[in-house]
Parts: structure tokens; C-alpha cells; sequence
């Protein structure tokens, strides 16, 4: 079949005018190609404008700083905001710490009432336990003060 189609296309050449025609076949489309390249084929109105000009590669170099920047912009904004909501997050913890030890410090403090309205006297224990509590809640409380200091642009938030 390719023999057929083969024929059909050279017919009844010689191997002389085979080569000939195979020449100026590949130098045809070398010509074609450079012409192409170069741009030249644009001229002749077929919309194929070869390699890219210097102009076309500065705008698609600015149209890709373009959406660089937009993307710079857009990721410090995200970080900003996953920075804030961290932060945020922080202030909750110890917000929640200096209220669990309130609660525990109220606690010990009205068992230990209760133990001297029944005339028992508390344990060393129960005061040790509040004093440990104090110094504890005394040391997140710091921590806090010294985390909205840090942070005033968190201090409004939450409350």
C-alpha cells in the first residue's frame, strides 16, 4: 500500500530526479522553517510571527512581574492573618489559664473556709496548693501583660 501511494506521489521517476526532488523537498522546507523563524512568513499575512520579539518578551515580562506582585501581596496578606489568628490564639490560652487558676484558687480558698467555719483547721497541704496557685496565676498573668504589650493590635480584640 505505502508502495502504491509512493508511486502515485513520484510516478515514474528516476532515481536521478528522486533525489533532485527529495533535495529540494528538505531544502524547501528549510527555507520555509528560516523563514518562519525569522518572522517573514507574518509579512506575507500568515499568523505565524516566528520567534518572539524583544518587545513581546518585555511585556510578558511585566505582565509576569505584574502577577508576581499580586501574589507577593496576596500571600503577606494571608501571612498577616494567620499571624493575627496565631496571636489571637495565644491571648485565648492564657486568657483561659489565669481564669482555670482563678476558679482553682476559689475553690481551695472556700474549702479551706469551710473547714474553719467547722472548726477544723485545713491542712498544710490546701496552702501550699494556693500558694503554688498564686505564683502560678501571678505568672501567666505576666506573661499575658507582656504579650499585649507586644501585641497592642490584638489588645480590643475578643472581650
Amino acid at each position: 500500500m505505502l508502495d502504491k501511494l509512493l508511486k502515485l506521489v513520484v510516478g515514474d521517476m528516476t532515481p536521478e530526479q528522486r533525489q533532485f526532488a527529495t533535495r529540494l523537498l528538505f531544502r524547501g522546507i528549510l527555507v520555509v522553517h528560516v523563514a518562519w523563524a525569522c518572522g517573514w512568513l507574518a509579512l506575507a499575512g500568515l499568523p505565524l510571527p516566528g520567534f518572539a520579539q524583544a518587545s513581546d518578551v518585555d511585556q510578558v515580562r511585566r505582565d509576569l512581574t505584574e502577577r508576581i506582585d499580586e501574589v507577593k501581596r496576596k500571600v503577606d496578606s494571608l501571612e498577616s492573618s494567620v499571624s493575627r489568628a496565631q496571636r489571637q490564639q495565644q491571648r485565648t490560652a492564657m486568657e483561659t489559664e489565669v481564669r482555670r487558676l482563678e476558679q482553682e484558687i476559689f475553690n481551695i480558698e472556700a474549702r479551706m473556709q469551710e473547714l474553719t467555719a467547722a472548726g477544723l483547721r485545713p491542712d498544710r497541704i490546701y496552702g501550699e496548693r494556693l500558694s503554688d496557685l498564686k505564683y502560678q496565676k501571678s505568672r501567666v498573668e505576666a506573661r499575658l501583660r507582656a504579650f499585649m504589650t507586644a501585641n497592642p493590635d490584638i489588645a480590643g480584640d475578643m472581650h
